[in-house]
C-alpha cells in the first residue's frame, strides 16, 4: 500500500457489509491495524462495480467480472 501511495496513487478500501451489528467497526479496526487504512479511506457498498477506480482487487470473482464488464478500462485482480 505504501508503495502505491508513494507513487501518488489514492488507495481506498471498498468493502461489502456483513449482516451483523458490529461488522463496520470490526472491519475498520482490522484494516487500520493490518493495512494502515484510515476511517476516511474505507467505503462500504454492496455493489462494488459502481465504484470508479483504475484497479479493483477482490477475493470474490463475481465482483471482478461485473466491474470489468461495466468498465473495460479497469484492471481486476483476485
Amino acid at each position: 500500500m505504501e508503495e502505491l501511495r508513494a507513487a501518488g496513487h489514492e488507495v481506498l478500501v471498498v468493502t461489502a457489509p456483513f449482516d451483523t451489528d458490529y461488522w463496520a467497526r470490526e472491519r475498520e479496526v482490522w484494516l487500520r491495524r493490518n493495512l494502515g487504512f484510515k476511517r476516511s479511506e474505507v467505503m462500504s457498498v454492496s455493489r462494488k462495480e459502481r465504484v470508479h477506480g483504475d484497479v479493483l482487487v477482490d477475493d470474490k470473482v463475481d465482483n471482478l467480472v461485473r466491474k470489468v464488464e461495466q468498465d473495460k478500462s479497469t484492471s481486476a485482480v483476485v
